[in-house]
């Protein structure tokens, strides 16, 4: 009969290697998740950097530059350029100076008036399509 009296004792041999690989597969792990975060990270830097940041004035140009080269229809531009109204007037407001429009003031623009509530020009005066208020 063989002698199995070290499986019996605690192997401090086996102890340490057991340890050994505990550590080392959560030292991977960090390093692992580490790197992820550094990919990711880079990758939103990288992003971020494509896309270049331009004034409305800029935007503006560019699509005027669009339709001289074809790429955009007249109509098409017609439709960028009432989108690109409202931060236009906010820019040239605070390079005059002026307080830039509130949130409220933009979305009124952005916002088209009903027919029905819109003055009428030769009234004179404040007056809506049902008629003044006397």
């Amino acid at each position: 009969m063989t002698n199995m009296s070290w499986m019996g004792n605690h192997n401090p041999l086996l102890a340490n290697a057991a340890s050994d690989m505990l550590v080392a597969s959560i030292a991977l792990v960090v390093v692992l998740l580490l790197a992820a975060q550094i990919l990711r990270l880079a990758d939103r830097w990288r992003r971020q950097s494509d896309k270049p940041i331009l004034s409305a004035q800029e935007e503006m140009a560019e699509y005027r530059r669009w339709v001289e080269e074809g790429l955009v229809s007249r109509e098409e531009f017609e439709q960028l350029k009432r989108k690109l109204e409202p931060a236009l007037r906010a820019e040239l407001d605070a390079l005059a100076g002026k307080n830039p429009p509130t949130p409220e003031e933009l979305s009124k623009q952005l916002v088209p008036i009903p027919p029905e509530k819109v003055p009428d020009p030769s009234a004179g005066g404040p007056e809506t399509a049902e008629g003044s208020k006397s």
